[in-house]
């Protein structure tokens, strides 16, 4: 595991947030605690925290809306700006629980959050909390998926298993800070330029592993182990699981079947997902890393595999 510095990182002043013994933000703040530091206003040379310049939205939902922004303070770098819409100081906490539990995490296949502050609109209630991280160019893996499938360009078995490695090796990072991310799917995988490196983000549903809500159902249907859908309490594996149906994705260039629990615990259902890798030209040893409903995605497994060239 590499790490990746961090030296810009601005957060939040943490003692708007008390937190619980496991350090996640639970109680309600108070506006008249912010400092005027934290709230930012666009000031009238059109800059965000007096330093951003808002370019353009690429993307809108019910998250909020993510912008390219340009930093005048560091040679003008094209950054993104997440924006979380809050009507009142119990939704900033909720759109803080998005950050809290990542807020000391490095590592090289993580986004990484470089400021988080409240934005304040003169004149209007509302306030948005705003997320400053890296603007991936490249897209994310869902939209690459999508370009290599219209142009029948399959991924290379030494694509998968870097891609993959770089993948695990951020989920394993995880969970040894007692964390589990909970909506691993494409469109949460960011692409650098150059289509080498992966970078995991959208930590919206990251829980600690002992939490309460490390049984609630959550996620993305396409990509949930098969435990959260029978309300069973789950970890680490749920996100292995996750990367498994990924990696199931990456080498069919789609994912038609829905994974439903009975479907997986299927020996033969393993065996015709196993054969499908053999037809596309992928090695034996690549196929055979379905083993189980849980891939059997693990780093180790992938170094054992022999790359198809």
């Amino acid at each position: 595991m590499n790490t990746t510095n961090n030296d810009e990182i601005e957060f939040v002043d943490e003692t708007l947030l008390e937190s619980t013994s496991s350090g996640s933000p639970t109680t309600t703040i108070s506006s008249s605690i912010f400092s005027d530091s934290t709230f930012s206003s666009m000031s009238q040379s059109g800059l965000l925290n007096n330093r951003y310049i808002v370019k353009q939205t690429i993307g809108r939902g019910s998250f909020g809306v993510v912008s390219i922004v340009v930093d005048t303070k560091h040679d003008d770098t094209e950054l993104a700006l997440k924006q979380i819409p809050c009507e009142d100081d119990n939704e900033i906490n909720k759109a803080m629980q998005e950050v809290w539990p990542i807020r000391f995490l490095q590592h090289d296949n993580l986004v990484q959050y470089k400021s988080v502050f409240v934005h304040a609109v003169q004149g209007v209630m509302s306030r948005s909390l705003c997320i400053i991280m890296p603007y991936y160019s490249g897209g994310d893996l869902h939209q690459l998926i999508q370009t290599r499938n219209e142009y029948q360009q399959r991924f290379s078995e030494s694509e998968l298993v870097n891609y993959m490695n770089q993948l695990l090796s951020a989920v394993e990072y995880l969970h040894t800070k007692r964390l589990i991310h909970r909506d691993l799917k494409p469109s949460n995988i960011y692409v650098s330029d150059n289509e080498e490196t992966l970078n995991i983000g959208d930590f919206g549903l990251v829980r600690e592993l002992d939490s309460s809500q490390a049984n609630t159902v959550a996620g993305t249907l396409r990509y949930i182990a098969p435990e959260i859908l029978v309300h069973k309490k789950y970890g680490e594996k749920a996100d292995l699981f996750s990367l498994g149906c990924i990696f199931l994705e990456m080498i069919c260039l789609g994912l038609d079947r829905i994974m439903y629990v009975v479907a997986l615990t299927n020996p033969n259902y393993q065996l015709e997902i196993k054969q499908e890798i053999l037809t596309h030209g992928y090695s034996e040893s690549l196929a055979s890393l379905v083993r189980d409903h849980n891939f059997n995605l693990t780093l180790s497994g992938l170094r054992n595999v022999r790359v198809c060239t």
